[in-house]
């Protein structure tokens, strides 16, 4: 049972390895941010993280997801204060 077990790992780290050299894993990428970026603005930064994490990873663009979670500002506290309670 042991050497199922041991091999079934093995196996499985060979396969994980052959997935990040050829870059065929999945690599997401979360962005959290306030809401009110213009959809032309996440664009362009889904664009460039996905081509600097392509670049680094050696990842297919492809493979590469972005996704944007936005929060309003009354739903974001910074120093235990909401930041639509903040003093500018």
């Amino acid at each position: 049972m042991i050497n199922e077990s041991q091999d079934r790992r093995q196996a499985e780290r060979r396969f994980d390895q052959k997935n990040v050299e050829q870059g065929t894993v999945m690599p997401i990428l979360k962005v959290e941010m306030l809401s009110g970026r213009t959809k032309e603005q996440k664009r362009e930064l889904a664009k460039a993280l996905t081509a600097e994490m392509a670049r680094v990873t050696g990842n297919k663009p492809g493979t590469i997801q972005v996704i944007f979670a936005e929060t309003s500002s009354a739903n974001w506290a910074t120093g235990g204060i909401l930041l639509d309670e903040q003093e500018h």
